[in-house]
Order: structure tokens, then sequence, then C-alpha cells
């Protein structure tokens, strides 16, 4: 017999961590797990597995484990895959060799760090050590998170943060910027 539903949620949820917030300009990836990885957390890259792909190979992501991964190795974020259940015994999303999708520029949903500070407009910290690696905050935390360059926060509450990935400043930026003597506007661009 089948049984009508009746009830509706009147207030759903508006995004989940992992989701991409708009997707005016966003630019994905995809990366191969080497280890238990949370959507709407901050990955670096852990070299290349050639045997996965053929013709090049694909990039292996990890949670940060230092500030060297987030300043020299920083891809993105991992996505939020609807379809995807959590690993079995785990919050994590993703697992050892599976493929996730990562967001290196645009607008993401993000777990963030206790006391993140996170301030609109300002800058983005990836924390890269212990439970709460690849969450992101408003400053160093005491050395435990790195500044991850080209981001700001968009919308930041105590739980959840709406970060921009790829931004880039405008206007005069000196002498290779947009209007320096040497860049594209400039009386010496190109």
């Amino acid at each position: 017999m089948n049984v009508p539903q009746t009830s509706y949620e009147n207030q759903p949820v508006p995004f989940y961590v992992g989701m991409v917030a708009t997707s005016q300009g966003t630019v994905t990836d995809t990366g191969i797990a080497t280890g238990a990885i949370y959507a709407g957390r901050g990955v670096v890259s852990d070299g290349i597995d050639t045997q996965i792909a053929s013709g090049g190979g694909s990039a292996k992501c990890k949670l940060p484990a230092s500030s060297g991964n987030v300043s020299g190795h920083f891809m993105g974020v991992a996505l939020y895959v609807a379809m995807k259940e959590p690993v079995p015994g785990s919050n994590a999303h993703f697992k050892a060799t599976d493929t996730v999708p990562v967001l290196r520029r645009g607008k993401v949903w993000v777990e963030v760090d206790e006391d993140s500070n996170l301030v609109q407009d300002g800058p983005v910290y990836c924390v890269h050590s212990g439970g709460n690696a690849g969450k992101f905050r408003g400053d160093s935390g005491s050395g435990s998170a790195t500044l991850v360059t080209g981001t700001r926060c968009v919308l930041g509450t105590d739980d959840y943060a709406m970060i921009e990935f790829g931004y880039a400043m405008t206007g005069p930026t000196g002498p290779t910027g947009p209007t320096g003597p040497t860049g594209p506007t400039g009386p010496a661009g190109p």
C-alpha cells in the first residue's frame, strides 16, 4: 500500500559544506585521494599517480599536514557530492583511491576552525594540523594555519563560511600590474 507524503520541509538546508555557492567563474578539477578527505575542506597535491589515468596521470590529493603543503601545493576545496555516502565508520566523504572533485576557482561553502576569526573580504588561512586539517580561519591560529593566497572570505559564521578562491585584486598594482607601464593597458604594454 502506498502511503502519501503528509509533511514537507518548509525550510530546507540552504547549503552543504563543500557545495559550490555560485557556478559563475567556477573552475574544478579532480584528484585521487591518498587518505580520508572531508567535503568542504582544503586539499593539497600529493604527487601524480600515473597508474590511475593513462596519458599523464592524475593528481593525488590529501588534507594538508604542514605549512609547506598549503603554501606550495594547495589545490582547492573538496566538493560535496550528493550521491556519495560518507565512508563507513567515519564522517569523511572520500576514502583513499576515491576520485575527489576539487574547486580551484569560484565560491564554495567551507568548514571553519573553532574561533575562526573570519571577516568579510578578509584573508583566509588553511589549518594544517590535527583533526581540523583543511578547515579555514581568518588568522594563523598560533602557527597552525597558513595563508592561502588569492582567496577572500565572502561570508562567515562560527561554523561555516563562503570563501572565494582565485580572487584577483583589480586596479593599479605596480609596474607590471594592469595599469602599470609594462602591464597590458600601460604605455609599454603589449
